[in-house]
């Protein structure tokens, strides 16, 4: 696996395995057009690169990757918090400390899943679901 594919085949693993989420509203993807419906729950996904880490050199050496996934989910400000904080929930299980996520040869075992407090702006609300995964590549 080599660290120059690394994050963008991650990016694909994680996408694959949240497609498999049962009750998963539309998906704003990074990267591509999207618009909102007004009064339609959407949940928005980035993946952002933490760190990379050389941890030994030369032969078996290899580097850590570490990488979030943020899922923030957009309900009606008017729908109430009950369907946000269930998909928050299944979320937070479908991503669980100790899954693996792969594409190709890539490959990354979650570490952490959180939930961040909930914001309003004045047609959305909004919580957010950060998973932190390491995964590893040769040096």
């Amino acid at each position: 696996m080599s660290a120059a594919t690394f994050h963008k085949d991650l990016r694909s693993a994680v996408r694959d395995r949240l497609q498999t989420l049962t009750g998963l509203p539309d998906v704003a993807w990074e990267g591509r057009e999207f618009t909102p419906v007004k009064g339609q729950p959407y949940v928005s996904e980035s993946m952002i690169p933490v760190s990379s880490d050389v941890m030994a050199t030369g032969l078996g050496g290899y580097i850590a990757h570490t990488v979030t996934a943020n899922f923030t989910l957009h309900y009606p400000v008017n729908s109430g918090t009950v369907a946000l904080e269930s998909l928050a929930g299944s979320l937070m299980q479908h991503f669980r400390p100790g899954t693996v996520v792969s594409y190709g040869d890539a490959n990354a075992t979650v570490q952490q899943v959180e939930r961040v407090g909930l914001t309003q702006e004045p047609d959305w609300l909004n919580g957010t679901v950060i998973v932190t995964m390491i995964g590893h590549t040769t040096n």
